[in-house]
């Protein structure tokens, strides 16, 4: 704010990072005359200039000709361009004539964190802006984004993404075995639901189009992210730009129209480097933004899944719901509906057990490694902690609290049956209410899992908010 005014009248080429120069510089070349750059284009100490404006990153980067990205630099002295060097051999033929060859080193662009399956993740040695949550969705909203890489560029569409060496091209892309891309995917789930007339395949749309967006949500949040509270925002152009098709609300980070299946996530990392959960609070605690993960969210269905498509089994999995969602009530931003969330209530009705939280501590090779329980009198059941539970602050949950599970659904996979369940406590800062603190899964063979024949066996029928 302090130099806006200033800004309004001009804004000194020296001023700008070499990044920014060489932005402007490629910009021109191309024979565009404006570029959009957010932290010239949003005044950075205004709150309410932020909102107003992030608002707005689905409009920009959708309707924009093309995104330029500073892939291989840190910050904004690494610049676009960079330069490789080449060589040349001269002699002579038996024959008597001169020649000359011109040769580079082979490239080396680490072509697996370009293409990750699971959804773009990259390394941070080599491509660290795409290791940045906020670029997430401004790669993912973007018609067509030029990478500036180390060695060489990378165009990439909603098609798909080709290099200038070819090796990627050679992968796949524009082949008969199409590079598994979650932007081309995103591309094509969108295109889908505009294409969808009829009911049954209306179906089949919705039900991809969650999946995809549960695997959005695995790559997205295994990025870094400075300030925690923009974990909603900074995923909130994809939101708003998805909500224009599902027709569904969408509740802070999860879909209406698939809520009970959105909510069976989890973390990927083990007990001990789990995180505690971050105050003050971003989302309601039955919300993936509602914790924090080196690794990303996981999701149930899709972590076993992932073994039934190889083993070359039904594309299509059974699902059996034991929970209702009687109603979902979240506030979020008056400006943007799709960026932070003030407040979130979630009712179920469902089958409940009551039990106690227990800690199972072991010895592994000579490092120490536990793992919570809870105990349903004489059975004795882990769980997948949702963050550090050990913490000590207004989050903590000690061996010894009581807690209920919450029985959800269950997928039938292969040769097995899983049965998932919310866990809960009481919250301690709303009277009637409970917090989500993890997640509980039984497996076992096929037709062998089901409530009656586990904890819930005899279990009453509740009512529950969680918040």
């Amino acid at each position: 704010m302090t130099n806006l005014d200033d800004h309004k009248q001009s804004i000194s080429w020296k001023g700008l990072s070499n990044t920014f120069q060489d932005a402007i510089t490629l910009t021109r070349t191309l024979g565009f005359r404006y570029i959009w750059i957010d932290s010239l284009c949003i005044i950075q100490d205004s709150t309410e200039d932020w909102q107003v404006e992030s608002a707005k990153m689905a409009s920009i980067y959708s309707n924009g000709y093309l995104t330029i990205a500073g892939t291989k630099s840190r910050n904004g002295l690494g610049g676009l361009f960079s330069s490789t060097p080449d060589y040349r051999v001269a002699g002579t033929t038996p024959e008597g004539e001169k020649y000359c060859l011109y040769f580079r080193e082979r490239i080396d662009h680490q072509i697996d964190n370009i293409l990750e399956s699971a959804g773009m993740t990259s390394s941070e040695k080599y491509y660290p802006l795409l290791s940045r949550a906020w670029v997430y969705q401004e790669r993912m909203l973007s018609t067509r984004v030029l990478h500036f890489g180390r060695y060489e560029l990378f165009f990439e569409c909603k098609s798909t993404i080709q290099c200038e060496c070819g090796t990627i091209r050679f992968h796949g892309a524009g082949t008969e075995t199409p590079v598994p891309l979650i932007k081309v995917g995103y591309a094509g789930a969108l295109e889908a639901y505009d294409q969808c007339y009829k009911a049954d395949a209306l179906e089949k749309v919705q039900y991809h189009g969650a999946r995809l967006w549960r695997s959005m949500v695995s790559c997205y949040t295994a990025l870094r992210l400075t300030k925690s509270k923009d974990r909603l925002p900074a995923f909130g152009g994809l939101a708003r730009q998805m909500a224009s098709k599902r027709k569904t609300r969408y509740l802070a980070g999860l879909w209406e129209d698939a809520l009970i299946d959105d909510l069976l996530w989890t973390l990927y990392t083990p007990s001990k480097l789990k995180c505690p959960r971050p105050e003050p609070r971003n989302a309601p605690t039955w919300s993936w933004a509602s914790v924090e993960s080196a690794a990303g969210v996981g999701y149930y269905d899709t972590i076993l899944f992932t073994d039934l498509e190889d083993e070359g089994l039904e594309d299509r999995m059974p699902h059996v719901h034991y929970s209702k969602i009687e109603g979902c009530n979240v506030v979020g931003s008056a400006i943007d509906e799709f960026g932070g969330v003030a407040s979130g209530e979630l009712t179920i009705s469902g089958l409940v057990v009551e039990g106690v939280l227990g800690q199972d501590v072991h010895m592994h090779e000579g490092d120490e490694t536990f793992q919570h329980l809870v105990k349903f009198g004489d059975v004795t059941k882990p769980i997948d902690s949702d963050y550090l539970l050990d913490e000590k602050g207004s989050h903590q949950v000690r061996p010894g609290t009581k807690v209920c599970c919450l029985c959800m659904s269950m997928l039938q996979l292969g040769q097995k049956d899983y049965l998932f369940s919310l866990v809960l406590k009481e919250s301690s800062l709303c009277t009637g209410r409970f917090e989500r603190i993890g997640m509980m899964k039984i497996a076992g063979p096929r037709s062998c899992v089901h409530p009656d024949s586990t904890i819930f066996r005899g279990a009453d029928l509740r009512t529950v908010t969680i918040v």
